[in-house]
């Protein structure tokens, strides 16, 4: 969602521009959040948490797999502590 907001600020206001100074450029940007917060819309979060943590392990796993010491710094994860 954090991606998707500054995408649309980028594409939607900053982009078509032209600033000629910082001021101006903030300016812009806060007229774009005072439309956008006009209708505001809630995020609902849809994924299941053991889904994500089962990912994020896989996500490590392979990584860890994959790992050339010297080029990649690895880390391990004790995920029977995640909760």
């Amino acid at each position: 969602m954090v991606e998707r907001f500054f995408r649309d600020l980028s594409q939607q206001a900053i982009l078509p521009g032209s600033f000629g100074s910082v001021a101006e450029l903030v300016d812009t940007i806060n007229r774009y959040l005072s439309q956008h917060n006009l209708e505001p819309k809630r995020y609902v979060w849809h994924a299941d948490g053991q889904e994500v943590l089962n990912k994020i392990r896989r996500a490590w796993a392979s990584r860890h797999k994959s790992c050339h010491f010297g080029f990649i710094v690895c880390f391990r994860v004790n995920f029977s502590e995640v909760r």
